[in-house]
């Protein structure tokens, strides 16, 4: 259970940092 938790936490940093990475991306803002 503890390592399920911690395999959750990481994949929602994860996916957290590439949406930041996303949304500050020039590519995408000059779409």
């Amino acid at each position: 259970m503890t390592l399920n938790y911690k395999n959750c936490f990481l994949v929602s940093f994860f996916l957290l940092g590439l949406n930041y990475l996303i949304c500050n991306s020039p590519f995408l803002l000059n779409y």
